[in-house]
């Protein structure tokens, strides 16, 4: 036998191995995947959701979506509030900041959807503060943009 053919013969069961690392077993005893981050933020954080610090909750941002014809429109498939904290802290590593994070859900005419923004305060002066956010997709949790903002009043 030739070397490529042994290693032919070998990679399906390199490959199972390698794909255990991401694997648990469960009750059965069979080998299933894990959940991703995402998914047992949204999993854990089940349940009504508070409204935003600015005030809107996700029926009312919902409200907009389909005024707007967008996608993922329905409230009760959207993730909570805690749920997009848990993942800007867990799948995203957002710094906790010096102050409390601002969480909102707003209609994103960007990505025609409704997101949650989390955004923490890394520095703060007078007349001035910094800061980094992620927009996270408030049904999947997917996270579609990173940013930093900063504000100074004149």
């Amino acid at each position: 036998m030739t070397h490529s053919r042994i290693l032919m013969l070998l990679s399906p069961a390199l490959l199972w191995l390698g794909g255990c690392s991401k694997c648990k077993c469960g009750d059965t005893g069979e080998f299933e995947p894990d959940m991703s981050t995402i998914e047992q933020c949204i999993a854990d954080n089940a349940g009504v959701s508070s409204a935003g610090d600015n005030g809107t909750t996700l029926a009312d941002e919902a409200d907009i979506c389909v005024r707007e014809r967008g996608s993922s429109c329905d409230p009760d498939q959207m993730m909570t509030r805690a749920a997009a904290e848990c993942i800007a802290k867990n799948e995203v590593g957002l710094a906790p900041g010096i102050a409390d994070w601002i969480v909102d859900p707003v209609y994103n005419y960007g990505f025609e959807t409704v997101v949650w923004t989390v955004a923490n305060i890394t520095e703060q002066s007078p007349g001035m503060q910094t800061g980094d956010g992620v927009t996270l997709h408030a049904t999947t949790g997917e996270v579609l943009d990173a940013w930093a903002w900063d504000e100074i009043e004149n």
